[in-house]
């Protein structure tokens, strides 16, 4: 191979590996992948049941929304949009939603963990999934919002 074939390798090599690094360290693309395929839903009865669906997360101009089915015990699906500014977050914290299964007993069951996310006068809630072993704070997701949050702080 000859130098000029040498140079393009190694030219093309660096590209890639700076565009897989900005892919890596963008938070909004990291947010926008991150619910492309998300759901939530339970195992009953070696029945599972989806309760949420179809997610999709835009940022735009610090405007966060996202638009999901929620599934409800009959079937019926209804479109819901969160929608609000990541700039006039005060504060994030963690959670826990569950569901409630009749069956002879009344089941409390967990679906998934969820960011709260506190503004002035109302919170916004969203649902994520990690390990309960994990510190909340150190998931890619929570440090993707964070870094937002942080970034319109400083503007």
């Amino acid at each position: 191979m000859n130098k000029l074939g040498l140079l393009l390798v190694f030219f093309t090599s660096c590209v890639l590996t700076l565009q897989a690094q900005n892919e890596e360290n963008n938070p909004i693309k990291y947010i926008v992948d991150y619910y492309s395929d998300f759901s939530t839903g339970y195992d009953f009865n070696g029945r599972y049941v989806t309760l949420t669906d179809n997610y999709k997360a835009t940022i735009t101009d610090s405007i966060f929304k996202l638009r999901f089915n929620s599934i409800d015990e009959h079937g019926k699906i209804q479109q819901q949009t969160i929608t609000f500014n990541l700039n006039n977050v005060v504060s994030i914290e963690k959670g826990v939603n569950v569901v409630e299964v009749h069956h002879f007993d009344t089941i409390i069951l967990p679906i998934s963990f969820q960011l709260i996310f506190n503004l002035e006068d109302v919170s916004y809630v969203i649902d994520i999934h990690y390990s309960p072993e994990e510190d909340v704070e150190e998931i890619g997701i929570y440090k993707a919002f964070d870094a937002i949050i942080s970034s319109g702080k400083k503007e």
